[in-house]
C-alpha cells in the first residue's frame, strides 16, 4: 500500500471513528500590484528570513518593515534557533528544546494561551506555517488559533502544534499516518492539515474521505494586513498573518461545528491496521533481477559490500576497497545514485569504475533507490543540519539486510571509520547492531593517511580544489585527477535556482515521431542524457519507449516537455498527466512554449501548482522577451528555472540572455545551429576556426554555446553528427576566438518572433479560454445544471468582442 493510499484510509477510519478532518490551502500569491510597495519589493528580491539571517546588517531595514515596533536587532538571533530535525518514534520532528522563544517537547512545539490538557485535541500538520516560520511561541498560527477560540468562549479543545520547518509533504503524512498507528486521535478530536495542495487526485480522494477543503488565499486578501504582512511570499508570514490564518480556521471550525462531515464511505473493506512491515516491491525485484545479471554471484561464493558515495573519489576509498577484496571472493561497490552531491551520480560512478578497473574481483554499481536514499536514509542529504541530527537508520539498514543482502548473498558488509561526520559515524555503530541479526558481518577498517596530513577525506579533497592546492595528488588516483583537472575547464552539468542538476548539452526530438525508436539509442550511446519535447510534436509516446528500451541501472535521463495548447489550461492536471504517461518518466523541467496572450498568467500558476506538489521537478517558459519575463516575475510565486528561446551566433538576443542571468534563469538554446542554414554554417570566420581547432563548424557554434554557459539543444538523425555534436569538450575557444564569434550577430531569426507570433483571432481565442478558466474557478460550486448558462453567456462576450473590433 502506497503512502496516498495509506493516508486515505487513515482518514477514512478517522471519519468512522468521529474524528473531523481540514484542509486549509496556505495563501497563494495575488497580483503584484495588490500588496504595498515593501513586500513587492521583498517579493521580487526573495528576501526570506534565512537570507536576513545571514546578513542581518544589509536587511535590517527590511526586517524592521516587517516586524515593525516589535523589531529588535537580537530578535533575529533569537528566531533562528529552530532545533534540528529527528526520527523519533517512526515519525520526523524536532528535537526537544528550551529557549526564550522557541521551545519543543516530544515533537510538539509549544502552544500558547493553554491553562490546562482538555479533552479533545486540536492537531495542527504543516511545515514552517504551522511550525512558525521566525515568530515566538505565542505568535505561531496553533498558539493564535487557541487564543481565538478562548476569545470565542470555545474552552474545551486544546490545540497541538506539529508543525516541521523546511520538510517536504510525504515526511508530514508519514508523521500524521505515524500518529494515526500509536492511535493518538479519539472521537471528536480534529485533524488541521495548513500547507499546499496536494495532487488533485489524491485531494479528491481525501475529500470524499470526509475531509474539508478550504484554500484560504481569497479570504486571506479581505484582510488589509494582507498587503505587506509577510517576507517573501505570503507563506512565510509576521505575527500579524498568522492571526488572519488563525482566524480563517477559527471560522471554518466553527460553522462545521467541529464536527465531521458526512460522506459515504467505502463498504466490506477490512478494518484499516497501519503495518510498518517492508514489503519487496517490483521495482525492487527489477533492480536486484539487473545486478545478477550483470553480475555472477553464485550462493557459495563469499560476497562482500561496500556502500560509497565518492564525492570524488580518492585514495581513501581506494584503500578500503583494496583491504576488503583481500577478505572475499567478490566485492559489490555501490555508488550512491541519489543526485544531491557537488559530483553527479554519472561522474562519481564513473571516477569509481576508472579507479577499479585493475582489480580483478571488484564490481561497480549503482545503490538504486534502496540503499542510503532519500527514500530510505532522508537524514543523510540535510547537509545543513547533519552536525546535531540525532537518526534512525534501521529502516534502510533493514532494507538492505532482509532484502538486498540475501537475495545477492552478500555475508560482509565493509565501512570506513568515520572520525568526522556525525551522521555517517551513527550509521556505521546502528550497521554492527542490525546488519549481523540478518547474518551479515560488519567490518570496520581504519582509515588510510597521508604523512602530516591526517585521514584522506573527500571535502579535503573538495578544498584542496577551490584552494588548487599542489597536494591534491597525494589524495587522489590519477584517474582522479585526470578528471579534475579536465573539470577545470568543462562542465557536464549546470545547477538550476532550486539547487537541481541539468546536462550541459540536450538533444532535441522534432520533428521526428516513430524514428526516435532508432534515434534515441544511438543518442544515449553517443552521452546525451537529457532530451526535450513536446506535447505538439506528437512524439511522446515514441521518446517514452526509446528510453525505456535505453534505461539501464546506470543511466538517468533527464525529461523537458512544454505545454503548447493553450486550451489544455481548462484541463491542464489531467492533460500533464497524459504527457507523463505518454513518456513513462518523471517530467524534470515542465515549460510554457510561449507567451501566450491572456492565458499564461493562468497557465504559470497551475504550472506552479505542479511544482510545488512535486509533480516535476522544475518549471520553466520559452519565448519569453524582456518584458513578458519582467510581468512575469511580478506575479509569479515560483521563479521560472530556464528561458529557452532561440539563440544561435547570428541572433544572439543578448538582452534577454542577461536579464535572465542577472536572475538566476539558466538560457537553452533550441535551434543553435539555425537550422543548418547556409548563412551560418558556411560563414568564412566560423569555418577558419573550425580548421584552426580540428573540429567542425556545428562543433564551434556548440563549443561557444556552452562556453557562454548556454544549454544547446541540437538534433540530428545520422550516428556520427549525434557523436560530433557532444565531442565538444575536449577544445576551448579561446577569449578571442569568443568575441569574434560575438560580433557575427545580425538578428538573423530562423524561427517564429514572439511579437509576431499571435494575430487578432488567436488573442480573441485566448481571451476566451481565459474567460471560460476564470468563470469556471470563480462559480467552481455552481450546478450542474448553470454550466449551460455559463456556455451561452461565454459565446455572448465572444460576440460582443468580436462585434466591438
Amino acid at each position: 500500500m502506497n503512502i496516498n493510499t495509506t493516508f486515505i484510509r487513515c482518514l477514512e477510519e478517522l471519519n468512522r471513528v468521529g474524528v473531523s478532518c481540514y484542509f486549509f490551502h496556505r495563501p497563494a500569491m495575488v497580483k503584484a500590484k495588490f500588496y504595498d510597495k515593501n513586500a513587492r519589493y521583498r517579493m521580487r528580491h526573495r528576501i526570506s528570513f534565512p537570507k536576513i539571517a545571514e546578513n542581518p546588517s544589509k536587511y535590517r531595514e527590511v526586517y524592521k518593515c516587517v516586524l515593525g515596533e516589535a523589531y529588535d536587532d537580537k530578535e533575529i538571533e533569537k528566531l533562528s534557533a529552530i532545533p534540528p530535525v529527528i526520527k523519533q518514534g517512526g515519525k520526523v520532528c524536532h528535537a526537544n528544546v528550551q529557549s526564550e522563544y522557541v521551545n519543543v517537547e516530544n515533537g510538539y512545539r509549544k502552544t500558547a494561551y493553554q491553562t490546562e490538557e482538555k479533552q479533545n485535541r486540536i492537531f495542527m500538520y504543516g511545515r514552517c506555517g504551522v511550525f512558525g516560520y521566525a515568530v515566538k511561541d505565542e505568535e505561531t498560527v496553533p498558539s493564535q488559533l487557541q487564543k481565538k477560540l478562548s476569545e470565542e468562549g470555545i474552552s474545551d479543545y486544546s490545540v497541538k502544534n506539529r508543525g516541521l520547518w523546511g520538510a517536504d509533504t510525504e515526511s508530514i503524512i508519514n508523521n500524521f499516518i505515524a500518529d494515526v498507528k500509536k492511535k493518538t486521535f479519539h472521537e471528536n478530536d480534529v485533524i488541521i492539515f495548513y500547507m499546499h495542495k496536494l495532487k488533485d487526485d489524491v485531494m479528491d480522494s481525501a475529500k470524499k474521505a470526509g475531509m474539508y477543503y478550504e484554500n484560504t488565499t481569497e479570504e486571506f486578501h479581505t484582510y488589509d494586513a494582507s498587503k505587506g504582512c509577510f517576507y517573501d511570499k505570503p507563506g512565510h508570514m509576521n505575527a500579524a498573518g498568522y492571526k488572519i490564518i488563525a482566524d480563517i480556521i477559527c471560522k471554518k471550525l466553527q460553522a462545521t461545528s467541529f464536527q465531521k462531515q458526512c460522506v459515504e464511505l467505502p463498504k466490506g473493506e477490512e478494518p484499516f491496521e497501519y503495518s510498518d512491515e517492508l514489503e519487496i516491491t517490483e521495482e525492487m525485484e527489477q533492480y536486484i533481477t539487473q545486478i545478477k545479471n550483470r553480475v555472477e554471484l553464485p550462493e557459495t561464493a563469499m560476497i562482500g559490500s561496500i556502500i560509497m558515495n565518492c564525492n570524488p573519489f580518492t585514495l581513501g576509498h581506494r584503500y578500503l576497497i583494496e583491504t576488503a577484496r583481500k577478505q572475499v571472493d567478490i566485492l559489490l561497490i555501490f555508488v550512491l545514485q541519489e543526485d544531491r552531491s557537488e559530483f553527479s551520480f554519472s561522474e562519481r560512478y564513473q571516477l569509481v569504475k576508472a579507479g577499479t578497473k585493475d582489480l580483478e574481483n571488484v564490481f561497480v554499481v549503482p545503490s538504486g533507490k534502496f540503499i542510503i536514499s532519500a527514500i530510505t536514509f532522508p537524514e543523510y542529504f540535510l547537509k545543513s543540519q547533519k552536525k546535531s541530527m540525532i537518526v534512525d537508520t534501521t529502516r534502510d539498514l533493514e532494507v538492505f539486510g532482509k532484502y538486498i543482502a540475501k537475495e545477492l548473498h552478500i555475508k560482509k558488509r565493509f565501512v570506513g571509520e568515520e572520525p568526522i561526520d556525525m551522521v555517517t559515524n551513527q550509521y556505521n555503530q546502528n550497521m554492527k547492531k542490525v546488519l549481523p541479526k540478518y547474518g551479515i558481518e560488519v567490518i570496520e577498517i581504519p582509515r588510510k593517511e597521508v604523512e602530516n596530513q591526517g585521514v584522506i577525506s573527500a571535502s579535503k579533497v573538495r578544498k584542496m580544489m577551490k584552494e588548487d592546492s599542489e597536494e591534491l595528488r597525494k589524495f587522489v588516483p590519477e584517474t582522479t585527477y585526470s578528471f579534475l583537472q579536465w573539470r577545470k575547464n568543462n562542465v557536464t552539468f549546470y545547477s538550476l535556482s532550486n539547487g537541481m542538476r541539468i546536462p550541459k548539452i540536450g538533444f532535441g526530438t522534432f520533428p521526428m515521431k516513430e524514428e526516435l525508436e532508432e534515434v534515441i539509442p544511438k543518442a544515449v550511446k553517443a552521452g546525451y542524457r537529457m532530451f526535450d519535447t513536446l506535447d505538439n510534436y506528437h512524439n511522446e509516446s515514441y521518446l517514452g519507449k526509446a528510453l525505456e528500451k535505453s534505461q539501464d541501472l546506470e543511466k538517468d535521463f533527464f525529461v523537458v516537455t512544454k505545454i503548447s495548447k493553450p486550451q489544455k489550461l481548462l484541463k491542464f492536471s489531467q492533460e500533464y498527466q497524459k504527457s507523463q504517461e505518454r513518456l513513462k518518466h518523471k517530467i524534470d523541467l515542465f515549460l510554457m512554449h510561449w507567451p501566450y496572450p491572456f492565458v499564461k498568467y493562468n497557465l504559470w500558476r497551475e504550472m506552479e501548482s505542479l511544482y510545488e506538489n512535486g509533480a516535476c521537478g522544475g518549471i520553466g517558459v520559452c519565448n519569453f522577451t524582456n518584458k513578458e519575463m519582467i510581468k512575469l516575475l511580478e506575479r509569479a510565486k515560483v521563479k521560472p528555472l530556464v528561458n529557452q528561446i532561440e539563440l544561435h551566433p547570428m541572433f544572439q538576443q543578448r538582452q534577454i540572455c542577461e536579464f535572465c542571468e542577472e536572475n538566476g534563469i539558466k538560457i537553452m538554446a533550441y535551434s543553435p545551429l539555425a537550422r543548418m542554414d547556409k548563412r551560418l554554417m558556411e560563414n568564412e570566420l566560423l569555418k577558419s576556426m573550425a580548421e584552426k581547432y580540428g573540429k567542425s563548424v556545428p562543433q564551434i557554434i556548440l563549443r561557444w554555446d556552452v562556453q557562454h554557459g548556454y544549454i544547446p539543444i541540437p538534433s540530428g538523425k545520422k550516428e556520427e553528427h549525434l557523436i560530433a555534436n557532444i565531442d565538444i569538450d575536449d577544445f576551448l575557444l579561446t577569449e578571442e576566438d569568443m568575441q569574434k564569434i560575438d560580433s557575427l550577430d545580425c538578428g538573423m531569426r530562423v524561427r517564429f518572433d514572439p511579437d509576431k507570433r499571435f494575430n487578432a483571432k488567436y488573442k480573441i481565442a485566448f481571451w476566451g479560454i481565459n474567460v471560460i478558466y476564470a468563470t469556471r474557478k470563480k462559480f467552481v460550486k455552481m450546478s450542474k445544471s448553470m454550466i449551460g448558462n455559463l456556455k451561452f453567456l461565454i459565446k455572448y462576450y465572444l460576440k460582443q468582442l468580436v462585434r466591438s473590433r
